[in-house]
């Protein structure tokens, strides 16, 4: 129900009486003829807002890092989401429905430059409906350091109109960490005893071989396997190739959709 308005009248008065919802407003006219008084209640039923589309629509960008190393891969997500009232999500599948018909399927340009430059076009792709919005992933690289802005655009359909994203600042560096060695080193001269952790990013899989890059490096390596391993079967076998102490304790568990976390107990 909506707002309710209570009006105590005399005999054969005749007032009028406005009432304001939520979306519009009443005026109703009341004559009592009831003695000593009536007491008149005024429902006012509540009204949807008349919406129709093309609906409000928004774009954000999120990348795992904004600080990368030279050569190293990360991945940024668009995010596209459609503004509808709130009473559509409540109880009612209006609003979860427009969402799914509006926000998968929509094209994304994705536009890079670095300091004055013009913006260039570096990506475009479809979304895929995910959490209520439409998602777009994507891989950023260079090989040249310097404050990289991207930002995202959409340019609109028949049911969303078209939006664009905040600038999202990219810098990339030429640091590595602070080890005199690299992973591999590391590993090959592990001692009994030592427990090194470490992430791997998952660049490219095929049959026969399995490209991965360690997170913070930058460090890229090919890897050999069979068919049918399993990535965390693979890794396995990487690193019991390079250290070389028994009794190795593995562990292996998913950081991110494309990122996994080794532990190394030698």
């Amino acid at each position: 129900m909506g707002a309710i308005t209570r009006s105590i009248l005399k005999p054969k008065e005749e007032i009028y009486i406005q009432v304001k919802a939520d979306y519009v407003d009443y005026e109703v006219i009341i004559t009592c003829q009831e003695l000593p008084q009536c007491i008149i209640n005024v429902y006012v039923p509540k009204v949807m807002p008349v919406i129709a589309p093309p609906f409000d629509a928004g774009l954000e960008l999120e990348a795992e890092t904004t600080t990368v190393n030279v050569g190293q891969t990360i991945t940024i997500v668009a995010r596209l989401c459609v503004s509808v009232p709130v009473e559509w999500d409540s109880g009612l599948p209006i609003g979860e429905a427009i969402r799914r018909s509006s926000l998968p399927n929509q094209t994304i340009e994705i536009y890079i430059k670095t300091g004055e430059q013009d913006w260039n076009l570096y990506r475009t792709g479809n979304t895929t409906y995910s959490g209520g919005k439409g998602i777009f992933p994507f891989t950023f690289t260079s090989n040249i350091t310097g404050t990289y802005q991207i930002k995202a655009v959409y340019r609109g359909s028949k049911e969303l109109k078209p939006c664009e994203s905040p600038t999202l600042e990219i810098n990339v560096v030429n640091e590595r960490l602070p080890v005199d060695k690299t992973i591999i080193e590391e590993l090959s001269q592990m001692q009994k005893g030592e427990v090194k952790e470490f992430k791997v990013k998952i660049l490219e899989e095929t049959p026969g071989s399995l490209k991965i890059q360690i997170v913070g490096t930058g460090e890229n390596i090919t890897l050999s396997k069979k068919e049918t391993d399993p990535i965390p079967e693979a890794l396995v076998q990487w690193v019991c190739s390079l250290v070389k102490v028994e009794g190795l304790q593995i562990t292996i568990e998913p950081f991110t959709e494309d990122i996994f976390n080794i532990t190394v107990e030698a």
